[in-house]
């Protein structure tokens, strides 16, 4: 590498700067023998530095420091920068805040800036946690932490597996004499880690904490049990509806779903609405969750063709299953809509054998009503498609199943 740098032809430009700080073992020591060439002096400024702290080591953040000199400006917002460097943030930061204790001011503004930037389904929760705990530590407990500080780490999401490290770190600091604030409880419930934000509120602030509908439609989505939301939810007599039973079918597992199913009014009624987003619900929680709703002890309206059309545009043959054994005798069919299903390349194949071997007599008397043309270009559609799913039978899911 001195071979090269000494070459009388070799030019140093902001790039080989930039690339050089890439470099985190030896980058520093690089950096220091171009540093000494006259053409490199202009490269030497601010916007170098704020490359190396978010990109680089903390020797080279050092070096640069020492070089800049009293060109330097120092703000709390290389603190920030810092707390983007996944391998040396925390010990960067460490380093700013000995060496300029009066010229970086720990402020709201700078938190909520590193629980910001860092928001994201890539970053390491506990990187952050680190560097904010660091901060917390320097400004002592006299620091009050806002409502807007616990706003801002509610709605800061990281990692898929977050434990909600960062809304913990602050809600520990949080006064136990102001209560938690609507938005605050709404903004964990909506967050990828419910699953943990929610509990830990409910264990640190249980008394004051209710839990309302809209609440619990935020946190289905992020959470697997919903029992500890469900108890807080009767102990303030809030009614379970429609509402809620439609979110958790959509997105919840056959336990989940039953925990909302349970805790709803007796006498609730399963509307389209709640039959589309069970549908929508993909892998084996829909089939199991349509079961269930489509119960003869249930207040279930019938399968629509919404319902239908949902089923037939996804690989749902197993929910169309469940319809046929449940439903199949009051689905009504017509001419157009056979021949749309038929025709169109996004109907799921197996479902729509399913559906036309299940309604065969209705079918056929369809095909009485069509052109001769129209039958004939019908039929062969449909001889291609029993073919080919020739050994699947709609009832097939139920003979593993034993129902």
């Amino acid at each position: 590498m001195l071979s090269l740098i000494t070459h009388p032809n070799f030019e140093v430009t902001a790039s080989t700067l930039r690339s050089t700080m890439i470099n985190v073992d030896h980058g520093h020591e690089i950096l220091a023998l171009l540093g000494d060439r006259p053409e490199t002096r202009e490269f030497f400024d601010q916007s170098l530095l704020a490359i190396a702290i978010t990109d680089s080591s903390k020797d080279m953040v050092t070096y640069l420091l020492d070089r800049l000199g009293n060109t330097l400006i120092v703000t709390a917002t290389m603190i920030t920068q810092a707390s983007t460097n996944w391998k040396f943030g925390l010990e960067i930061a460490e380093m700013l805040l000995d060496r300029f204790p009066n010229d970086i001011h720990i402020t709201d503004d700078i938190i909520l800036s590193i629980m910001d930037v860092n928001s994201s389904d890539s970053t390491d929760s506990s990187k952050v946690h680190d560097v904010l705990q660091l901060l917390f530590k320097r400004v002592g407990p006299e620091f009050p932490v806002t409502e807007r500080l616990l706003l801002g780490a509610a709605r800061s999401e990281f990692e898929e597996g977050d434990e909600a490290v960062v809304f913990r770190l602050v809600l520990s600091r949080f006064s136990d004499i102001l209560p938690i604030p609507d938005d605050v409880i709404m903004a964990a419930a909506e967050n990828s880690n419910a699953w943990a934000a929610m509990l830990l509120l409910l264990r640190r602030r249980k008394p004051e904490i209710r839990i309302t509908e809209e609440i619990l439609c935020a946190a289905i989505p992020n959470m697997d049990s919903y029992s500890s939301l469900l108890c807080n939810a009767a102990r303030h007599s809030v009614r379970i509806t429609e509402k809620a039973i439609e979110t958790a079918a959509k997105v919840s597992d056959r336990e989940g779903f039953l925990q909302v199913l349970n805790a709803a009014d007796t006498n609730i009624r399963i509307t389209q609405d709640i039959l589309l987003a069970a549908a929508t619900n993909y892998d084996h929680n829909g089939i199991q969750i349509m079961w269930l709703l489509l119960r003869e002890s249930m207040n279930a309206d019938e399968v629509g063709i919404e319902i239908l059309e949902e089923v037939l545009q996804g690989d749902k043959w197993g929910i169309m299953s469940v319809i046929l054994k449940r439903r199949g005798a009051t689905i009504r069919l017509d001419k157009d809509l056979i021949q749309g299903w038929i025709s169109s390349e996004r109907t799921c194949r197996k479902a729509l054998k399913f559906l036309l071997q299940d309604k065969a007599a209705e079918v056929d008397s369809i095909l009485d009503a069509m052109s001769a043309d129209e039958r004939a270009e019908f039929v062969e559609r449909r001889d291609q498609l029993f073919k080919r799913f020739e050994q699947d039978s709609w009832e097939d899911i139920f003979k593993r199943q034993g129902k």
